[in-house]
């Protein structure tokens, strides 16, 4: 591994100086603040502000660049991620903690930030055309069963596609008409996001989906990661 010759210090640190503490840019430590402050409690406690962090107490002082815990995270997010491709984070990071808990000495918190750190880097963002080091991936509601993702039967598609109907259906002409508004600039895109939720109430909304989904087809729904690997 390669140290970077640059010690942390008691007080305020700024993005700049951190970022130069990892040896990365800021623009860089901008996009992957949660996980590198995540990183950072390996070496120091601290305080998170806006914009900088205040050092309150150095555990160790010069940063190892490649978090050993994060590289350990990534390479067994990608063994353990289920061979259907279908999988949460959250049970990966389970599934990571029960098997390795001796060998990776980390907080449950850190370990799931890493994991969906790690995602990210082997699948990229979902629906993103770049993808990640491995290949893709999307969201897709599924049910969980026995810690477990699985998908849902025809019946069981047929059932969720009339609640997505029922629930958010009549919200089509209202979207693209917000849209619009947002692209000739008559209001921000964090004024037409507070439009839509107002619209379709959408936090009532999803909960109620959510609520008869689960009780029509008897199981728990979540939000899951399909990837799909590339081919070399």
């Amino acid at each position: 591994m390669v140290t970077i010759e640059r010690e942390l210090h008691i007080g305020i640190m700024t993005n700049q100086e951190l970022a130069d503490w990892f040896g990365i840019k800021e623009k860089s430590l901008r996009s992957c603040r949660k996980r590198k402050l995540q990183e950072l409690k390996e070496y120091a406690d601290f305080e998170n502000l806006r914009g900088k962090v205040n050092i309150t107490k150095i555990l160790k002082s010069i940063y190892t660049k490649g978090s050993k815990n994060y590289n350990f995270v990534k390479e067994k997010t990608f063994e353990q991620w289920s061979s259907s491709g279908l999988d949460t984070c959250k049970l990966v990071a389970d599934k990571i903690k029960k098997k390795y808990e001796t060998e990776l000495n980390i907080k449950e918190t850190t370990l799931y930030t890493y994991t969906s750190e790690s995602k990210r880097e082997l699948w990229g963002k979902a629906y993103s055309s770049t993808g990640g080091e491995k290949g893709f991936c999307i969201y897709e509601l599924c049910k969980q069963v026995n810690n477990e993702c699985i998908e849902f039967t025809e019946e069981e598609q047929e059932i969720k596609q009339k609640l997505l109907n029922k629930y958010f259906g009549k919200a089509d002409e209202k979207i693209y008409c917000i849209k619009d508004m947002i692209t000739t600039g008559e209001i921000t895109e964090e004024e037409g996001w507070q439009e839509l939720k107002e619209i379709i109430n959408l936090d009532n909304s999803y909960l109620s989906f959510k609520i008869e989904l689960e009780s029509l087809i008897d199981c728990k729904v979540v939000r899951a990661t399909r990837v799909t690997n590339k081919a070399f």
